[in-house]
């Protein structure tokens, strides 16, 4: 029987070790900044997409690497894009993010602190910033 795919936000070990490219998984692992997931019952483990791409990030940036460059655009973010930001969202943070809905609502609320970055050729959200404001009495 084939096994599941890894779960929304996660790497099988195999994807995992073909991004990081030089295939240290387990001495990430180690030394605990990768944090497997998965049944207590099972040497079949996930490893969250988040950790695996901050260590590459690391890696490149040490190296004086870029990772790619894409053709994008900044823009304010738009109540349309809320779904392709909670996509992407729990592809980066895992299923424990927050809710489409509440990104609505924080759009509605105010606009002009959402933004995303788009890919000219597909318009796909890559990354999204909020800078929500406080209410005097919060600050």
């Amino acid at each position: 029987m084939p096994r599941k795919g890894p779960p929304p936000g996660m790497y099988t070990a195999r994807q995992a070790m073909e991004r990081l490219e030089n295939k240290m998984l387990y001495k990430y692992i180690e030394k605990g900044l990768i944090h497997p997931q998965g049944s207590p019952f099972s040497s079949h483990k996930f490893y969250p997409i988040n950790e695996i791409e901050h260590i590459r990030a690391i890696e490149a940036a040490a190296l004086g690497e870029k990772l790619h460059k894409i053709d994008a655009h900044f823009a304010q973010t738009q109540p349309s894009d809320t779904q392709s930001l909670y996509e992407l969202a729990v592809r980066m943070f895992g299923t424990g993010t927050i809710g489409a809905e509440k990104r609505l609502a924080w759009i509605e609320k105010e606009p002009r602190g959402n933004y995303v970055l788009k890919r000219n050729d597909t318009n796909d959200v890559v990354a999204y910033f909020y800078v929500q404001s406080l209410s005097h009495e919060r600050i």
